[in-house]
């Protein structure tokens, strides 16, 4: 979100983004949970058409700092 962490209150998205070789960039699924609870997103993105993707789904990221960490879960699976 704009403004920082801070302004906006801990809430916010996921974005994924592909820094690799382009030969590389294949259609990806990918799961994302924030915190304990495991309550995972999941997307199709094929990164070799877009180098970045954000998941629409918004976490409050504030209320998942667990002992001054946050757990962030990801999944991917790359197609063949």
């Amino acid at each position: 979100m704009k403004g920082g962490f801070q302004a906006c209150n801990g809430v916010g998205r996921v974005e994924i983004k592909f820094c690799g070789e382009t030969e590389f960039a294949r259609k990806v699924h990918f799961r994302v949970a924030v915190g304990q609870n495991k309550e995972f997103q999941g997307l199709d993105h094929d990164f070799g058409t877009r180098a970045q993707c954000t998941l629409q789904q918004e976490w409050n990221f504030r209320n998942a700092v667990n002992k001054g960490s946050l757990l962030l879960h990801l999944e991917a699976h790359m197609e063949k």
